[in-house]
């Protein structure tokens, strides 16, 4: 706008003031109004990166309607995320564009063919007639097939103010779940009991700090137990098999013929109270370092190896914790496979506990923590490492739906936190388990003796012992642990928790 005099200065200042309130605070004050300088100062919490919802960077975007206002230097932050942006004068050849250049309907009707035919439209302008037609057609006529991306700033506000270092996997899961529901139901306006200022902070009236703190332990923890109630019979039945009992239908049938359908879920209080040690120390913590390390980082998604550091970390802290009920799971699953005088008739896991630091010393609850922690590091580092590349891969490049992604990438992730581990699994029950001679030797001295010895004596492959069975237990394990949390979160989040 050209301002000729001061009148008409004032004039606009005027209006400005009235419906522009926060435009002249900034303009009084000096302010730059640039999306960089805003985002250093957490105003502005999207990038273009995660506007396109994760998107390969080699994906060709189509740019339609009328030149951006500011040229190739406005577009200049997304299209170095984005480089392949064509528009229609990069399709058609100047001759092609002649006949319509005079005419701005037929130009707007060009654009509408490129769009309809496009796998994905995102609205950018939901006052354009443009975005209307082509919402419309790919809604009727799509069936489904042809996904209009509507971002709404009130459900990515809400997206954004449940976790203040929101990772990206869990972002970009909320936002595709965000744009399915807006499809099919009106979408719901933010409580008036809440402040614009709270949500932008993450910081919601209904927690207070201890719980926001303690949250990602108690929810780790909780979905872990949950998770083994399932898992425990096959957890039995893979001990057996790695004492050397037989296949594992072999190990099942006599387990039923013998002991009884409770022998599957015999040591089940010390599987619950290591879930409610390891696992809360785990996930909690992992959940912990990785947003400080988000923060850190500017709030940009983590490289893998910085995933799998933090996974280490994650691993070594839980193991550490929950060692002694790891310790008494293992020497009661294994009880009843011991001689009726060796036995120790453990009642349950707090009797084990109370049993091995009467008979044994506090410091024996940490008997076999070495391998212990090393094997909960390989593990967490198999596991966490190859979940996220697993749903890239499954999702955007393969196309899968959800729970199709979900479970595949769980089944990966399990297999490579089985390959990871079992070795040090192995070695791990053997020291745990190892009783002395009748001259109260052992047959290990350390975790490093019984590697070698085991190696000597049946090569490396004796380490995969109970293979198929423990990856069968752990991916699972892995896919029920996220879904379980996943439901806490939901619950949580309806109780305003």
């Amino acid at each position: 706008m050209h301002i000729k005099n001061n009148k008409e200065r004032k004039e606009l200042q005027a209006y400005r003031e009235i419906h522009f309130p926060t435009l002249t605070m900034h303009l009084k004050n000096n302010n730059s109004l640039s999306p960089e300088e805003s985002r250093s100062l957490g105003k502005c919490p999207l990038t273009p990166e995660e506007e396109a919802l994760g998107y390969n960077h080699s994906t060709y975007i189509y740019l339609a309607g009328s030149h951006i206002y500011g040229g190739q230097s406005r577009m200049l932050p997304f299209t170095r995320l984005y480089p392949n942006v064509i528009t229609k004068e990069d399709i058609l050849t100047p001759s092609e564009l002649a006949p319509f250049k005079n005419y701005s309907s037929q130009v707007i009707a060009l654009d509408f063919i490129a769009c309809a035919t496009a796998d994905v439209f995102a609205m950018t302008d939901s006052s354009s007639q443009l975005s209307s037609l082509v919402t419309g057609y790919c809604i009727y006529h799509g069936r489904g097939h042809a996904p209009t991306i509507r971002p709404n700033k009130k459900r990515f506000a809400r997206i954004l103010s449940e976790n203040r270092t929101l990772q990206w996997v869990h972002f970009e899961e909320r936002v595709r779940k965000m744009i399915q529901e807006s499809v099919h139901q009106r979408v719901i306006a933010r409580r008036t009991v809440e402040s614009c200022v709270e949500m932008a902070e993450g910081k919601p009236k209904s927690q207070s700090g201890v719980w926001s703190t303690v949250k990602p332990f108690v929810n780790g923890g909780a979905s872990g137990m949950l998770a083994t109630c399932i898992i425990q019979p096959i957890d039995m039945v893979k001990v057996r098999i790695q004492l050397g009992q037989g296949s594992a239908v072999q190990v099942t049938k006599n387990m039923l013929a013998n002991e009884g359908f409770g022998s599957l879920y015999k040591g089940l209080s010390a599987g619950l109270l290591r879930q409610a040690t390891y696992t809360t120390a785990r996930l909690g913590s992992f959940r912990v370092l990785t947003n400080k390390a988000v923060e850190a980082n500017d709030g940009k998604p983590l490289p893998l190896l910085q995933k799998a550091a933090i996974g280490l970390t994650a691993g070594a802290i839980g193991a550490c914790v929950g060692s002694p009920a790891d310790l008494a799971l293992i020497r009661m699953q294994a009880d009843a496979t011991l001689p009726a005088a060796q036995r120790r008739n453990y009642k349950n896991a707090f009797h084990a506990l109370y049993r091995i630091v009467a008979d044994e010393g506090v410091l024996a609850l940490w008997k076999g923590a070495g391998p212990t922690v090393v094997r909960a590091m390989a593990l967490n580092m198999g596991m966490l490492a190859s979940y996220d590349q697993s749903v890239e891969l499954f999702r955007d490049s393969l196309g899968f739906g959800e729970i199709s992604t979900v479970l595949g990438a769980s089944a990966v992730s399990g297999f490579f936190a089985s390959a990871c581990s079992l070795p040090f699994d192995y070695v791990k029950t053997q020291i745990q388990k190892m009783q002395p001679d009748a001259t109260g030797k052992y047959p290990y001295t350390g975790s490093l003796d019984c590697a070698m010895k085991t190696l000597n004596s049946g090569g490396p492959f004796k380490f995969y012992t109970g293979f198929p069975v423990y990856c069968v237990r752990i991916a699972p394990h892995v896919m029920m642990t996220w879904i379980f949390l996943n439901q806490i979160q939901k619950v949580e989040k309806s109780l305003g928790l």
